[in-house]
């Protein structure tokens, strides 16, 4: 039984090197031979690290690996640089600086804020990536998420080539 082709990148490179070198496939099919297997290697995505200040200071990090280019949203889970940012960290820096609060449950420690003007996310070249607001939410038990809303199709296309090709193959079949 011939193995099932990984990607058709693969397919292709092993093809080129079976025409380049004289190799010949598994029983006349174009699959890739088992022997050749090893040779490929998934591409390497590097994974880019997204600062997040909050006034000046630095509160977080996020990979910010979802989105919506259509939209202009990209979002990813926060990962906090202190135990102390959470729920009771949030809604405290709203009520203080008269920051819209969208969802509040106290039991549950859930929380969504309105736009953050003091909010701020860095790429890995320490440029702001500047849409047309931040937000967070998140609950203490779970996870919490930044979100990004409105980024311009330039900026999205630099930071965030991999969203849109998910998107492109998920819509454009």
């Amino acid at each position: 039984m011939p193995p099932i082709i990984i990607s058709f990148q693969f397919w292709l490179l092993m093809k080129k090197l079976f025409l380049t070198f004289g190799y010949r496939t598994n029983s006349g099919t174009s699959q890739v031979p088992i022997r050749c297997a090893s040779f490929y290697r998934e591409p390497i995505m590097i994974e880019k690290i997204y600062k997040i200040f909050l006034d000046n200071k630095l509160i977080g990090m996020t990979k910010l690996g979802l989105g919506d280019p259509q939209m202009g949203v990209v979002f990813g889970q926060i990962n906090f640089t202190e135990n102390n940012i959470g729920y009771d960290f949030i809604k405290k820096y709203c009520i203080d600086n008269l920051i819209e609060i969208q969802t509040d449950y106290p039991t549950d420690k859930l929380i969504t804020t309105g736009k953050i003007e003091k909010l701020k996310i860095y790429n890995t070249e320490n440029i702001e990536l500047v849409g047309l607001g931040n937000i967070i939410d998140g609950m203490d038990s779970d996870i919490y998420t930044i979100t990004i809303l409105g980024l311009e199709s330039e900026v999205y296309e630099k930071n965030f080539p991999q969203h849109i090709a998910e998107y492109e193959l998920k819509f454009n079949r």
